[in-house]
């Protein structure tokens, strides 16, 4: 499945708990960092080719999420 960055931050919001509207505008982009490089990467806005467990190449933040 090919996620968007609304449908990924929609399902860990869902999945902790969290009420994305009652968040601060800081909070959200605290949500929105913790996207998958592979999905969206904060630092060019895009997706990146990178493979779990291995360093984005362009933020250098390791792939985690699965």
């Amino acid at each position: 499945m090919s996620w968007t960055a609304e449908e990924w931050i929609d399902e860990f919001c869902r999945d902790n708990g969290i009420d994305w509207l009652s968040l601060t505008d800081a909070e959200r982009v605290q949500v929105a960092r913790r996207v998958p490089c592979r999905i969206r990467c904060w630092r060019v806005g895009g997706p990146v080719d990178v493979s779990l467990g291995h360093r984005c190449p362009e933020c250098g933040r390791v792939e985690l999420d699965g």
